[in-house]
């Protein structure tokens, strides 16, 4: 894939998960109730900030990058890069991703949990 689709790939999620954060967890009636459509940044005043779905996306981006054609070596530097962002206590880290990690940590090596989260940008 040419390096301005990732890029505008990587680019639209950051700015989808910072636009939806503040809705994150709501129902669509819920999110129409409070904000009718959401068209700007909620989550503190006008600024936006990404979550962890847009910060492991970019991990996932890195280890292709850095081990291109061999998935399993891209595997193995996603989990390292993944328990180094886990040791630097992120910001608002969801409870399945938090799981994962305490496992990665613990040297499990099935460290996948169950969740609804951002599986599909993985």
């Amino acid at each position: 894939m040419p390096d301005d689709r990732v890029t505008a790939t990587l680019l639209g999620t950051a700015y989808g998960d910072a636009l939806g954060l503040a809705a994150e967890g709501m129902s669509p009636k819920a999110i129409a109730r409070r904000w009718g459509r959401i068209e700007r940044f909620h989550l503190l005043g006008r600024w936006g900030f990404v979550s962890d779905d847009t910060e492991q996306s970019a991990l996932v981006a890195q280890s292709m990058a850095r081990c291109p054609g061999d998935l399993d070596a891209a595997t193995r530097d996603f989990r390292r890069a993944l328990l180094g962002w886990f040791l630097r206590l992120p910001w608002g880290i969801g409870l399945a991703t938090l799981r994962a990690c305490v496992r990665i940590a613990l040297g499990l090596r099935r460290s996948g949990v169950s969740s609804a989260g951002n599986g599909a940008a993985m």
